[in-house]
């Protein structure tokens, strides 16, 4: 496994060949940009490009990636002005670097409401944004309050006829959208769960209460009506009591009335 100073290393190796190239904007982005990073952290950079010269950019770092000690590594196009190149070194570091062009950036400066990057190379002025969230932040709760009822329902159906593996998938998928929900009120990642464990200690103790502790009929019952007041809990915390109380009277008469 890597150690600190070997990912130092790799980074400053990174770093000296890009300064080579004709790059407006070098960042490290993700922990290791915003000083969460531990030992295990992966390296995650954005540099910024010309359009006009992106993919002859991105074609070099992919033949100076290929010089290193790889296990395997990836390219991902995500639209004309964004492409990113993964490598997976053998020592269990992971270089996750992303070439796009100033506009596309500065959109996802704001999109991905990131709290702080570290600008290595370029305008240290895009180290911070300012959070204008508050329509994620509704949009998102908003989603969750019209779309519950679909989800619980399909969980409570699949359950009632015994379907575990379709109740486990319609449970996670709802709980992953609370989470969500959730995070953006409270201004933190939560893709792939990745800054869940910053989040306070109720609500980690609720979203740990939402796993099924056995795959069984009851262990999943047991997981849905915890899910359920984790989706509560959050309702309520984010101002939305009426709609709390709304579905908590709903889903208990529909328990009741499928004999769940």
């Amino acid at each position: 496994m890597f150690t600190v100073e070997e990912r130092k290393e790799i980074l400053e190796r990174i770093i000296k060949f890009l300064k080579t190239l004709d790059v407006k904007l070098i960042a490290l982005v993700g922990s290791c940009g915003n000083d969460s990073a531990d030992q295990y952290s992966d390296l995650d950079m954005s540099v910024v490009v010309d359009k006009n010269k992106l993919q002859e950019i991105f074609n070099k770092y992919e033949k100076f990636i290929n010089t290193m000690d790889i296990f395997k590594y990836f390219k991902t196009t995500y639209n004309e002005e964004s492409l990113l190149i993964g490598a997976f070194l053998k020592s269990g570091l992971e270089l996750d670097v992303g070439f796009t062009t100033l506009n596309e950036f500065e959109k996802n400066r704001i999109k991905r409401l990131q709290n702080k990057i570290s600008v290595i190379y370029g305008d240290e002025s895009y180290e911070n944004v300012e959070k204008i969230n508050s329509n994620a932040n509704n949009d998102s709760l908003n989603y969750i309050i019209e779309t519950a009822w679909y989800n619980i329902k399909n969980a409570m159906v699949a359950l009632k006829r015994e379907k575990l593996f379709r109740t486990v998938k319609e449970i996670d998928d709802f709980r992953s959208e609370v989470v969500e929900t959730y995070g953006k009120a409270k201004n933190i990642e939560t893709k792939h769960f990745r800054q869940v464990d910053n989040l306070d200690n109720d609500f980690k103790q609720l979203l740990a209460n939402s796993y099924f502790k056995k795959f069984s009929y009851n262990g999943l019952k047991i997981s849905l009506l915890n899910t359920l007041d984790l989706f509560y809990w959050v309702l309520e915390k984010l101002n939305a009591s009426d709609e709390s109380q709304n579905y908590k009277k709903m889903f208990t008469k529909l328990l009741r009335e499928i004999k769940l």
